[in-house]
């Protein structure tokens, strides 16, 4: 396999232009009134040259009122070193190595979207636009995350969106002069080398001049035929073209396997891989080992990818679950992770992580929480009603098994209240007093990303260790009716349920259920918010559209949503209770 992390190919960016995020310029012979000082990042010690001039000693300026306004460190003035020898010396090269010093320092800097578009300036000017547009998709990825949106918004109102309009505006003036770069080289009967003819490619279909990247790539190819990136781009424009087929996958196979492709490459590549592998089969092992070679390669790059990184390792780890493999197994990958700063903790493993949140498997401090202090109020009521509609079969009868193949022997059914922000007919006609209690809770309500629900369990079930979707939310687990022999494992530990008291969890750590014993278990489940993501983390945590619209509706006028969704006035209730609230 020489699909090696480690080989000099360029990156390709399958990505429209906003994903695509941002390049400097091309070298300073190729690029017509330019400068490395001129490039953006207002209020991040990055200059603005709108009018040709120079602006490089304004820049210091800003960089050190900056400096002075987030509390100088080394790592600041060590940041402005670099930028000096950048800007004022155009000494690229130690430029570049003050930046690499710095990421080495600290990757996780909240600056850090600052130092990796300098390092793209620097690159760039060199006429190493495949290094430098790979620097500046890790410095829109980093100022994409919440300590460097906070980082951008300190230093500026709206730094975030500016600092993404003006990179956004750099692909383009810089895919511009690459291209009258090699026009005028063509014109002087002098083929363009391969890493410009590339580095162009990948700029003119970020911007969307698809005709324009195939003909660059077309004379690369004929260049050199075994390029590793212009044979992955190849594949790559030719699937955002047509519904993918397993030709598709036999072809971005071949290129991974058979070229020598960059870290930057090869990451997202196997991600590629990854998504149609599983879409094949998500329990394949071709789907396990694209999404493990996903973590290798991006891990290998300086700063490590965390997104794609973290992508790969849970992935890998829930199809390892879904293998039914040992547990151990998958904590020695997540314990990788961890040592690597991807992961909290090794089992933690929900597929959409959000980061800078306390983290437990058991919410010991869940006891003075309001909505757990609103259903064990309610407990002799929600007891009666459902155990009443369970004596009469109602229940079983109106309850389904559950759908997601966890459970591996018994039978497990699930009787929903709310999914995903809708309300269930059946809940409400069958327990219309707990379905009214539980929609009592906004953070429950809103959570749209999980959901309320009465849980019956048969003896001789056991449920596969598995995770949920997200941290974003915990999961309330009030035990209604629960016989010996029941037992849940979340993490390292095992407990069971208690009558009329609730178990908080973080159901994105990995966790199993089985029953040993001779009644029906059954327990109350209500999904709730994490409680320390205030509305706008909230939001940012949302990332399908109509996942956030419906969030969105119902934050602003619950009752108008449920009554919308057909649930009678009479359970509405009339107050809702919230974590949030004072």
């Amino acid at each position: 396999n020489m699909s090696r992390c480690c080989a000099p190919r360029p990156i390709f960016l399958l990505l429209s232009l906003s994903h695509l995020l941002c390049a400097s310029g091309a070298p300073e012979h190729a690029v017509a009134g330019t400068h490395a000082g001129a490039e953006d990042g207002r209020g991040a010690g990055i200059c603005v040259d709108t009018d040709g001039q120079d602006s490089s000693s304004n820049c210091f300026d800003d960089s050190t009122a900056a400096a002075a306004r987030t509390g100088s460190t080394n790592l600041n003035i060590i940041l402005q070193e670099g930028a000096r020898a950048l800007m004022e010396e155009k000494d690229f090269p130690r430029a570049i190595s003050i930046f690499d010093d710095i990421t080495l320092q600290n990757s996780d800097w909240d600056e850090m979207a600052v130092v990796q578009r300098f390092k793209g300036m620097a690159l760039a000017q060199l006429g190493d636009g495949s290094k430098a547009l790979w620097c500046f998709k890790n410095a829109m990825m980093l100022a994409n995350t919440y300590p460097g949106k906070q980082k951008l918004q300190q230093l500026e109102a709206n730094g975030y969106e500016i600092f993404a309009a003006e990179t956004s505006r750099m692909v383009q003036m810089a895919a511009r002069n690459f291209w009258d770069k090699i026009n005028e080289m063509l014109g002087k009967q002098t083929m363009p080398d391969a890493n410009l003819l590339y580095s162009t490619a990948q700029m003119a279909h970020g911007i969307g001049k698809v005709k324009e990247a195939i003909f660059l790539n077309d004379m690369l190819l004929k260049m050199e035929p075994n390029h590793g990136g212009a044979r992955l781009l190849e594949v790559m424009m030719d699937l955002a073209d047509v519904n993918e087929s397993k030709e598709d996958v036999r072809r971005l196979r071949q290129v991974v396997q058979n070229y020598e492709l960059l870290p930057w490459d090869a990451a997202l590549a196997w991600g590629t891989l990854a998504g149609l592998e599983c879409a094949i089969s998500q329990i394949s092992n071709k789907c396990l080992s694209a999404w493990l070679k996903t973590f290798e390669c991006a891990t290998s790059l300086s700063p490590i990818e965390k997104d794609i990184a973290t992508k790969g390792v849970v992935n890998a780890a829930n199809i390892m679950l879904k293998q039914q493999r040992p547990v151990e197994e998958v904590r020695k990958l997540g314990e990788r992770a961890v040592r690597l700063g991807l992961l909290n903790d090794p089992l933690q493993l929900p597929g959409e992580l959000v980061r800078g949140v306390s983290h437990s498997a058991w919410r010991e401090d869940a006891k003075n929480w309001k909505a757990v202090r609103h259903l064990e109020k309610n407990f002799d009521v929600i007891r009666e009603e459902v155990l009443a509609a369970y004596e009469s079969g109602a229940v079983t009868r109106d309850a389904v098994l559950e759908t997601e193949n966890l459970s591996i022997a018994g039978q497990w059914r699930e009787l929903e209240i709310i999914s995903n922000g809708i309300a269930k007919p059946r809940a409400w006609r069958l327990l219309p007093r707990t379905v009214g209690i539980v929609m009592a809770l906004r953070d429950g309500n809103t959570m749209v990303m999980g959901g309320s629900k009465v849980s019956l369990m048969e003896p001789g079930t056991v449920v596969r260790p598995h995770t949920g979707r997200t941290n974003a939310r915990l999961r309330i687990h009030m035990g209604i009716s629960i016989p010996d022999g029941a037992f849940i494992r979340v993490n390292n530990e095992t407990r069971t349920w208690t009558e009329g008291r609730c178990t908080v969890i973080d159901d994105s750590y990995v966790h199993e259920v089985w029953h040993n014993g001779d009644e029906k278990r059954i327990v109350l489940i209500v999904d709730i918010w994490h409680p320390e993501l205030d509305l706008e983390r909230r939001v940012e945590s949302l990332t399908d559209p109509p996942v956030l619209e419906m969030y969105r509706s119902m934050l602003k006028d619950p009752k108008m949503v449920l009554e919308m969704q057909g649930v009678p006035k009479a359970i509405i209730p009339d107050r809702f209770i919230s974590e949030q609230d004072d």
